[in-house]
């Protein structure tokens, strides 16, 4: 075994650890990187004393920390985890959605931490809400959205890449080329149907070979709908991407050529027994010391990346006092909607929401209950607020909730201030309704006033102004001050035949009912120069 092969950091002690035995390290295509061994307690082994748990071991120029310890009087049996996991217990409170390149988002993801990272992939991708996890739920959703895989590199250095590993069309024959240590193969997923629904009323179905098989025969998978797709080529390409037809297959093996080809080469393996030829990868390496240098040792072949045990620290959601954070916000974007929210906690937030036919922008006081809201149509603009006060007073307690309104629209204006208030005190309760509003338009403005008392009995005046006239309705119209009257002032007939007439200061009245003009006064004063009477008008009495 070759010398300081394996070194321990435990805090700022360093030392080479020796009698080493059982030494595997694994990397798998999902991410996963581990080491074990078994060290064993000899006077001139000064790194078995720093071999505890949490420890750092460098094992051909990677770092892992030991998670697993089991101990004796002789001996230590260690597996330890590729620091990068160590990431599990850092997060990032920020968020960074929108459409960026993957670099952009490895940098923000990264910043911080002491790793970088390098790519291949200069796509750009839309994630909403990107941000407030740890970095390796990052990391990991990184991945789904560009729909790649990460390699971890010596020198804390992850490298993303649609797929890691080459393809240099190696073919393998199950069963001759192909000798397994242990086979697992799985058919429940295997589908040879689907049909897909695109635009423009765009229907296609494909139908794999593998119909053909009188083992399998047909089997409908789940149908697409994606109105992206307007042409049959496309939608038959993406079908064949989609429709899995084939066995999900995992072998085991120690074939030497196998050995020596990269971690995720992808091999194309004919599989007899179904009379079928798919592509695999090499999903997992096993090294192993063998004549005191590091080696592969096995391999797993197959076609599907299984979850392990590092999968647990990846989505590993570490919970967080959401009191002490001051603000968040969100993003998110369907085909039907974009939202945008940002919220100072237990304080307000405000919230823009955008769709085909809408538009709507709010902000809410949390503290006060009040809320402001402007919504946008093609045909219609509204904008209301609205707030509730709530007041104890000894046994009563007033609730007061008020609400004003402006819409418009391309042939009106309208607003509107309307109030609910509410008494609770004792077993009673009494509610009180008040409104006012003005709508204009061309042709008029109509403004009112209504007004419901705890009785039920409502009040209400009303003025409503054309080009032709002004009307004023309300229960009582009181005018102070000097009134002009340019002409005339005519008292409107009564329907039911009953006097109009003007009363000054209580007793004294005129009043008019058909042809006779009636004057009531204690005192008539006539003062002026001449006093006269129609035509046909009779006598003047007196007395």
């Amino acid at each position: 075994m070759g010398e300081n092969l394996l070194i321990v950091q435990n805090g700022s002690q360093v030392e080479p650890l020796n009698y080493i035995q059982s030494l595997q390290i694994e990397k798998e295509v999902n991410g996963s990187h581990k080491v074990s061994f078994t060290s064993f307690n000899y006077e001139d082994n000064p790194a078995y004393e720093l071999l505890q748990e949490e420890s750092i071991v460098t094992v051909d120029g990677f770092d892992f920390r030991v998670k697993q310890l089991n101990e004796n009087r002789f001996s230590k049996k260690v597996t330890a985890i590729n620091t990068f996991f160590d990431l599990a217990n850092q997060r990032h409170d920020e968020i960074y959605g929108g459409t960026h390149t993957l670099a952009e988002f490895a940098s923000f993801v990264f910043s911080g931490t002491g790793w970088t990272f390098t790519t291949d992939i200069s796509d750009s991708v839309f994630i909403a809400n990107y941000g407030n996890a740890n970095i390796l739920t990052l990391v990991n959703n990184l991945c789904i959205a560009f729909e790649c895989e990460y390699e971890i590199l010596p020198n804390k250095i992850i490298h993303f890449t649609k797929q890691i590993g080459g393809e240099n069309n190696a073919q393998y024959r199950f069963a001759h080329n192909v000798k397994t240590l242990s086979k697992k193969v799985d058919t429940t997923k295997l589908k040879t149907q689907i049909t897909g629904f695109g635009a423009n009323g765009l229907v296609v179905t494909y139908t794999s070979q593998i119909a053909e098989n009188p083992q399998i025969g047909i089997r409908i998978d789940e149908p697409v709908i994606d109105d992206r797709f307007t042409q049959p080529e496309t939608m038959t390409q993406y079908l064949k991407l989609k429709l899995i037809d084939y066995p999900e297959v995992s072998f085991e093996m120690d074939v030497i050529e196998l050995t020596e080809k990269e971690l995720g080469e992808r091999v194309w393996l004919i599989y007899e027994p179904m009379n079928i030829e798919f592509q695999t990868r090499i999903l997992k390496q096993t090294r192993e010391i063998l004549n005191g240098e590091i080696v592969t040792t096995k391999v797993i072949l197959g076609n599907i990346v299984s979850k392990s045990s590092t999968d647990i620290l990846i989505s590993q959601k570490v919970e967080i006092d959401q009191n002490k954070k001051e603000t968040r916000s969100r993003f998110e974007q369907t085909n039907e909607r974009i939202t945008m929210e940002v919220e100072e906690v237990n304080s307000s937030i405000a919230k823009i929401e955008i769709r085909a036919g809408e538009i709507e922008q709010s902000v809410v006081d949390l503290e006060t209950e009040t809320e402001s809201k402007i919504t946008q149509t093609a045909a219609e603009i509204r904008s209301e607020v609205e707030g509730k006060v709530t007041t104890i007073n000894g046994t009563i307690t007033e609730i007061n909730e008020s609400i004003s309104s402006i819409t418009q629209t391309q042939n009106q204006i309208q607003s509107t201030v309307s109030s609910q208030t509410t008494e609770i005190g004792g077993l009673n309760q009494r509610v009180s309704n008040a409104e006012s509003s003005i709508t204009q338009t061309a042709n008029q403005i109509s403004s009112k006033v209504s007004y419901s008392d705890y009785n039920g009995n409502t009040i209400t005046s009303m003025i409503n102004q054309t080009a032709a006239g002004v009307t004023i309705s309300a229960s009582k119209i009181n005018l102070i001050g000097i009134t002009n009257v340019a002409n005339e002032l005519q008292l409107g007939s009564s329907a039911d035949g009953s006097f109009k007439g003007i009363t000054f200061g209580g007793s004294n009245r005129i009043s008019n009912s058909g042809s006779t003009l009636t004057i009531s006064a204690q005192y008539l004063v006539l003062d002026a120069v001449s006093v006269s009477w129609g035509n046909n008008a009779p006598a003047a009495r007196f007395g």
